[in-house]
């Protein structure tokens, strides 16, 4: 009768959150994830362009960014939207701001 509180992940706390999207026709999670885990820096950097979304509307990557005031955490999640809708998210992955300002988002 009595059911638990989910409990919520501490990132859902980070006070900013921004969206980028990329071009990909990986919509897997698991290859996602394990191309973030072997390589992200590889993976941000090089390997996912920008999308354009009224050139591609069928298929992007959400890349969702969480972080607070002053940088010194920063995750990153990459989404994989079909037709506006999200198919499943992969798992936050820990970037510092250095990679983060390498990755070009002038937060």
């Amino acid at each position: 009768m009595f059911f638990k509180k989910k409990e919520k992940s501490p990132l859902v706390h980070l006070p900013r959150k921004k969206t980028v999207q990329f071009e990909s026709t990986k919509t897997n999670i698991a290859e996602l994830d394990s191309m973030l885990r072997n390589n992200i820096t590889e993976t941000l950097l090089s390997t996912l362009p920008l999308a354009n979304y009224y050139q591609n509307k069928h298929h992007w990557l959400d890349c969702e960014l969480r972080y607070n005031d002053d940088y010194s955490i920063v995750y990153v999640r990459l989404v994989p939207c079909v037709n506006d809708k999200p198919k499943g998210s992969a798992e936050f992955h820990k970037i510092d701001y250095e990679l983060l300002r390498r990755f070009g988002q002038n937060i």
